[in-house]
């Protein structure tokens, strides 16, 4: 079974997550009479460009217990800018009902070049963000 963020609402396509921290997730009952083998998260984003890379991370969430975090890297960028990751969850963090999502840490620096730093007093603006795909 293929479940999707926006599984309630299916004309919403995407969610963008603004500022230097943000959550999306989803609610999972698994009902008594199943019997859950395996369960994967795969999350697809697109980060913004002007994200401190290096030090931004995207985690993947079971229950708000982190099974797997990645970098925001550029380097995992294809042509169209979006990155695809995944994990699997551990069937012992499942409950009857499940919260599986992501959790956001951005990083934005200010300046060019070596003066690169980071703005820990720049407000939220709207480069600060990460679009996940729903």
């Amino acid at each position: 079974m293929r479940l999707y963020f926006n599984y309630e609402n299916p004309y919403q396509i995407e969610t963008i997550l603004m500022g230097p921290m943000g959550n999306q997730f989803v609610i999972v009952p698994i009902p008594n009479r199943l019997e859950i083998i395996k369960m994967r998260a795969e999350i697809r984003y697109v980060p913004s460009l002007v994200l401190y890379h290096a030090r931004s991370t995207i985690a993947i969430t079971s229950n708000n217990i982190v099974i797997r975090q990645f970098n925001l890297n550029e380097q995992r960028f294809k042509d169209s800018g979006v990155v695809t990751i995944s994990a699997d969850i551990p069937i012992n963090t499942l409950d009857e009902y499940n919260k599986i999502g992501a959790k956001l840490i951005q990083h934005y620096l200010s300046g060019q070049g070596k003066e690169d730093i980071e703005d820990t007093s720049a407000p939220v603006t709207s480069s600060i963000w990460t679009q996940i795909d729903l």
